[in-house]
């Protein structure tokens, strides 16, 4: 293999925090950083005979014999690295011009949480459901199988349940906690998604992880399990929600595309979009998401084949923990989060996120304002019609100088970050009171706890801000 050494190309993908490494037949080895692609200038490149020389390390008999047959090969496999000494990979060989090539993505070794991962909240409310079919979606390298594994552990570490994940191939690999965990992988452990779903329903499971909703089959058997009172976690390669329900229904023949509406309607009890975004201010990308949670209104539109206008419940449903895309685009942008180019080129809706993004932190500052005024001519008046009122007025004027004040710190705060300055010296250029600023462990935000002298106690300003070196 000359002086290409494979073990090294692994090493190089890890400690440059890359998330895919590509080798293949005439060009060196590629590495993909923050969604960058980068070629490893300093390695040789690759001829057949180095490619065929990694198939033998890779693959057995049985496995090179099934990727001669049918050109395409996934599996995972594990090496000695790091302090738990295991680095998993999920990996791909493939034929190119009649040559080989190697596909990797580099699996996280730690399974990181659902606060970690900066998901929605109400994800591990999905986690703490008995039943039904949570659905998580995005393109490819989104993220999707650490999310899921994010509430399969949150599962693990709560309940005592049986946790069986179908998987092709399996990524995070678990311990078992309170929970039983079983994985089975498509091709070694089982013939195919749709027969270990059908075998699983005689193993006694009170949780099903299917990898992906691949055709019909996998489909039906995945509505079936939660139909019949198993909590079904799976993803599917869509962009949003309306369009994940379309997908499920248009797999199935006409003749039963009703049926399936009105079964999905009653099973469905939420929907995670997500995407990967660069930051702004460092070298990372963070998740932005859409959340639908399935209340009575998106159960009707699924069950009336209305599934456009699940959307507009999105929009609206934010008291219950809901947002399009755009919106979460727009929250990251007006957070300082990212660039408002990253913010456009990531959404969904052109439209719809010019609009998010005209209600800046100034028009947002003006609104607050605006209410604020209000409050207090109501006060006004009802001190000047009803003298009893006046301790209920000073509470409203109370609360509106606090919403005011909160403003102003958050944006007094993210100004100074925006600017440069370091988290150590925000107390001192701020003059403002940092009660906290903790990492969160495997995440790329800082959570910030500010307030001042004329806040209550406990009221701090909560900012969450992209790590840095500070």
């Amino acid at each position: 293999m000359s002086n290409f050494i494979f073990q090294d190309i692994l090493i190089d993908g890890i400690k440059s925090s890359a998330s895919d490494i590509h080798i293949g037949v005439g060009s060196r080895p590629a590495i993909r950083i923050n969604g960058t692609l980068t070629r490893r200038l300093d390695s040789e490149i690759l001829d057949k005979n180095d490619m065929n020389k990694i198939i033998d390390m890779l693959l057995n008999a049985d496995q090179k014999e099934i990727f001669l047959k049918e050109h395409e090969y996934d599996f995972s496999f594990t090496i000695n690295y790091g302090t738990d000494g295991n680095q998993r990979f999920r990996a791909n060989f493939s034929l190119e011009r009649g040559n080989p090539t190697l596909a990797l993505r580099i699996i996280t070794p730690n399974i990181r949480t659902i606060k970690q991962l900066c998901l929605p909240a109400g994800v591990k409310d999905m986690a703490n459901r008995f039943n039904g079919l949570f659905i998580v979606t995005g393109p490819t390298g989104s993220g999707k199988s650490t999310t899921l594994a994010a509430v399969v552990q949150e599962i693990n570490m709560t309940r005592p349940v049986h946790i069986i994940t179908i998987e092709d191939p399996i990524e995070y690999v678990y311990d078992s906690a309170q929970a039983l965990i079983h994985q089975r992988e498509v091709g070694s452990d089982t013939k195919s998604f749709s027969e270990a779903l059908r075998r699983a329903m005689r193993q006694d499971p009170d949780v099903i992880l299917i990898g992906e909703l691949r055709d019909l089959e996998t489909i039906a058997a995945a509505v079936t399990a939660a139909e019949t009172g198993h909590l079904v976690l799976a993803t599917l390669h869509t962009p949003d929600a309306p369009q994940s329900v379309d997908r499920i229904i248009d797999v199935f023949p006409p003749f039963q595309q009703q049926q399936i509406r009105i079964q999905l309607s009653s099973i469905l009890i939420g929907i995670l979009s997500q995407q990967l975004v660069p930051l702004k201010t460092m070298a990372g990308r963070m998740v932005a998401t859409e959340f639908l949670i399935a209340n009575n209104a998106v159960r009707n539109h699924i069950r009336e084949g209305k599934t456009a206008q699940i959307k507009n419940t999105l929009q609206t449903g934010s008291a219950l923990g809901m947002h399009t895309m755009d919106q979460d685009l727009a929250r990251m942008y007006k957070e300082g989060l990212i660039s408002r180019q990253t913010a456009l080129a990531y959404a969904y809706d052109s439209k719809d996120i010019e609009r998010y993004l005209s209600q800046k932190m100034s028009e947002h500052r003006g609104f607050l304002l605006t209410e604020s005024l209000v409050l207090v001519f109501f006060v006004l008046i009802i001190n000047l019609l009803v003298s009893s009122s006046l301790s209920a007025g000073n509470n409203l004027l109370e609360r509106a100088d606090m919403s005011l004040r909160r403003e102003y710190i958050k944006e007094e705060v993210i100004s100074l970050l925006l600017s440069g300055t370091k988290i150590n010296d925000l107390e001192k250029k701020s003059g403002f009171r940092i009660k906290s600023a903790d990492a969160l462990k495997n995440s790329c935000v800082v959570e910030i706890h500010v307030t001042e002298g004329s806040m209550r106690k406990n009221d701090d300003v909560v900012i969450f801000w992209p790590k840095t070196g500070s």
